[in-house]
């Protein structure tokens, strides 16, 4: 990976370019001449969240809503102390 520094001007003319280049993964910086400087950074867009992606392929127990047995109450009783 390399660096490119470029001046404001010079990023005005060559934009796509640079645009380019760092999507490619190259490090763009764009210096304004008078101690201000800015870095291109290339962000990918998140996947879309799908609701019900997962519908129907969940199954839980019949049971899962039940009372815990007494050895895991126990259990659960005696780390709370």
């Amino acid at each position: 990976m390399s660096v490119h520094h470029v001046t404001v001007a010079e990023a005005e003319k060559r934009f796509a370019e640079l645009f380019d280049l760092a999507t490619k993964g190259e490090e763009i910086l764009i210096d304004n001449g008078r101690g201000k400087m800015v870095k291109i950074i290339v962000q990918e867009p998140k996947p879309e969240r799908l609701f019900g992606k997962y519908a129907g392929k969940i199954k839980m127990r019949d049971d899962f809503d039940d009372e815990l047995p007494d050895q895991i109450n126990l259990l659960w009783t005696g780390l709370s102390s």
